[in-house]
């Protein structure tokens, strides 16, 4: 039986992956002010499950669901981690609810604003039974 808890963050990035550093210096500029009043920005989320973040992204084929090591999604710059508790599920839990979303979440499906890796990260929290997002 499987009595580990896992706890689970939310990682976030500035996307900055441009390709121009000016903008994407404005980027950061405009998701520091964005986020200090409480407006929001040019963010991409991860949901963090021990040393391994999973995210959503788009792809002409295939799951748009990925994983990457914790914090260093070589796409974005990282910015922070939100806490968002331990997950009451066990090891096996969590992968058949990886799974599930790995089919739930083609790549094809991504929508800039309906559907999108923030929306994933939603989805993922509250599959795993922890804190809604910010």
């Amino acid at each position: 039986m499987d009595l580990q808890k896992y706890q689970v963050w939310l990682n976030v990035y500035d996307v900055t992956a441009t390709g121009n550093e000016n903008v994407s210096a404005m980027v950061v500029k405009i998701n520091n002010l964005g986020r200090d009043l409480g407006l929001g920005g040019v963010f991409h989320g991860a949901v963090q499950i021990d040393q391994f973040e999973w995210s959503f992204g788009f792809c002409e084929q295939g799951t748009g669901v990925y994983v990457v090591e914790a914090r260093k999604n070589p796409i974005y710059h990282y910015r922070e981690s939100v806490d968002l508790g331990y997950s009451p599920l066990s090891k096996q839990q969590i992968k058949q609810l990886l799974r599930q979303m790995k089919q739930q979440w083609p790549g094809a499906s991504y929508e800039l604003l309906s559907r999108n890796c923030c929306h994933f990260c939603e989805a993922l929290a509250e599959g795993l039974g922890v804190r809604p997002l910010p």
